[in-house]
């Protein structure tokens, strides 16, 4: 999301994972995802909240400083 951090607890999207919309639910399942007939979304943050993403090649990249979305 775009906004803050966010947790997810429920139902998953089949767009996130690969061909998930052409799969089978227990094909999902078997990949990790949830099915519930519930999807709750949890956002949070603070103002001093820091999250470095770390890609394949073990790069870090800021995305969020100080509570704000790092620049790009």
């Amino acid at each position: 999301d775009n906004a803050a951090c966010h947790l997810a607890l429920g139902h998953s999207y089949p767009s996130c994972i690969k061909n998930g919309t052409e799969i089978t639910t227990e094909e999902r399942l078997a990949l990790g995802a949830n099915d519930s007939a519930t999807h709750v979304d949890f956002m949070y943050g603070t103002p001093d909240a820091t999250i470095t993403g770390i890609t394949k090649d073990g790069r870090e990249v800021p995305i969020f400083i100080d509570g704000n979305w790092a620049e790009r």
